[in-house]
């Protein structure tokens, strides 16, 4: 982890990043613990102040919830799919046809 930490980028910023690529990468799956905040200042090498940065950036854009006296988990995520712009295979084609029509 220590490689990670070598960049002109903030090292709250390359902790967040560093841990949520591990969460999109599933290495740290929905409703799992993540490491306490001593050990990620010990493992990283950086300040508690730091760490709670990360941490807090992280909970922010939906990643982790902490729950007081228990721990920081990997938050369960919701679908950010928009279901109403899904079409069926009928209705692409008669766009496509359309589309094509047009331009002809």
């Amino acid at each position: 982890m220590q490689d990670v930490l070598q960049t002109a980028t903030p090292l709250y910023i390359q902790i967040t990043q560093l841990l949520q690529a591990r969460i999109d990468k599933g290495e740290l799956a929905a409703g799992s613990k993540l490491p306490s905040e001593n050990q990620l200042v010990e493992s990283l090498g950086v300040s508690r102040v730091t760490v709670r940065k990360a941490l807090a950036q992280l909970a922010e854009m939906g990643y982790t919830v902490s729950e007081k006296g228990r721990g920081t988990f990997v938050a369960y995520r919701k679908l950010k799919h928009n279901f109403a712009q899904l079409s069926g295979l009928t209705e692409a084609t008669q766009a496509l046809a359309l589309k094509r029509a047009l331009n002809f």
